[in-house]
């Protein structure tokens, strides 16, 4: 692939930042990695796809930039499925899946596992019968508070308890 060679291009290159290669590249250069065993750059392929945001700090330039738009979350889920990545490294993703107000569409499940794709359906239900647990318990509750929806620590530790009990991470 281009991109490994680009890889052990700039790896060479002293320092070796990040920010040369995309986001995108790091997810390609992962099934080659993955398929012949490249440990060490598996490994690195795998921690930039899965903290990378698309938010860079380079010495050559004031302050962050935008390299490219992250990646969306399926995206990131699909290769920590496909390559053997650890889901608690893509625990964020995860939660943000599983979270979200808008629905999963079939474009963004091509290549996803169908055992996966189960799981993670049976996890947004259960996010939502939460959900809707959690704002039957409040006492009173004015419009606004309800629009907002479930206060941010209490979301990441419900959806947390269902990623422990459905995927074991």
């Amino acid at each position: 692939s281009v991109y490994l060679v680009k890889l052990y291009y700039h790896t060479h290159r002293r320092p070796f930042n990040p920010v040369w290669i995309t986001q995108n590249e790091w997810l390609s250069i992962l099934p080659i990695t993955h398929r012949y065993d490249m440990k060490d750059v598996h490994i690195l392929a795998i921690q930039h796809v899965t903290q990378c945001r698309g938010q860079y700090e380079d010495a050559r330039f004031e302050g962050p930039f935008m390299v490219e738009e992250p990646l969306p979350e399926i995206a990131v889920l699909i290769a920590a499925v496909k390559y053997n990545i650890d889901l608690g490294l893509v625990k964020p993703e995860l939660r943000e899946v599983i979270g979200r107000r808008k629905e999963i569409t079939p474009e963004e499940t091509n290549g996803m596992p169908m055992v996966f794709l189960l799981r993670l359906t049976r996890a947004r239900e259960k996010w939502i019968h939460k959900r809707q647990e959690w704002f039957v318990k409040q006492p009173v509750m004015t419009r606004a508070a309800k629009a907002a929806g479930v206060p941010y620590y209490q979301r990441k530790a419900i959806l947390n308890t269902i990623i422990l009990d459905i995927w074991g991470a």
